[in-house]
């Protein structure tokens, strides 16, 4: 895990069967290493199965990335404390079945509220750096270190697109694009088929149409 170029992330290592490591300073630049064990199937700690990393000075419940141990899968999960207080936590996974390497799959998370303090819009990115190496890489937002090949922040004053595409779910009949100055959009989202909405300095469009939001739930606002 490493510090691309993020604020001071003050990081807590729980590991299983001894006494956690103090606490770590991880300044721009630094990172921590944790060592794969075959035998085991887990990552580790100065020999110890590493169970997760707070990333808010030892608060795990704010902040924390947990490792597949024990009764959990393997897995590596992102979990934060949620925007609405009254849904729990979020949690997003960062790399999906990391001990078959040809089934691994590679994500990014992004934190509103920012780690330990830092800075809004904390990047938290995942990659195969090689053979040997993965990489959990925590970044700031609008960062000039290209390390995944993503692109995770924009120029307002550029005209951008946002695709929404269907890749192979279920049709989604009566979609509904809701616009605050022409008359709303129903479509059907098929298998294969996008929708392309344009972002401008003045907000998000489609059609040339201000873009309020789109319901997935057959209007039903709830659940869009």
């Amino acid at each position: 895990m490493k510090n691309v170029d993020y604020y001071v992330i003050r990081v807590k290592i729980r590991v299983e069967g001894t006494s956690d490591p103090g606490i770590v300073a991880l300044n721009p630049g630094d990172e921590i290493i944790l060592k794969y064990d075959n035998s085991k199937g887990e990552y580790t700690y100065n020999g110890y199965v590493v169970q997760q990393l707070g990333l808010n000075n030892g608060n795990d419940v704010t902040n924390y990335i947990r490792l597949g141990w024990s009764a959990f899968s393997n897995d590596i999960m992102y979990f934060m404390r949620a925007f609405d207080p009254t849904t729990g936590y979020d949690s997003s996974i960062l790399i999906r079945d990391y001990t078959h390497p040809a089934n691994t799959v590679y994500y990014h998370v992004i934190n509103r509220e920012g780690i330990d303090g830092g800075g809004k819009n904390a990047i938290i990115e995942s990659l195969k750096k090689d053979e040997f190496s993965s990489y959990i890489n925590i970044k700031r937002w609008n960062s000039t270190s290209n390390t995944d090949g993503k692109i995770h922040s924009f120029n307002k004053n550029t005209l951008t697109q946002l695709i929404i595409r269907n890749v192979n779910y279920n049709t989604l009949s009566n979609v509904i694009i809701r616009l605050a100055s022409c008359s709303d959009k129903t479509i059907s989202l098929q298998p294969g088929q996008s929708i392309t909405v344009e972002y401008t300095v003045n907000g998000f469009k489609y059609n040339g149409c201000a873009l309020q939001q789109i319901d997935f739930n057959n209007g039903g606002q709830v659940m869009i």
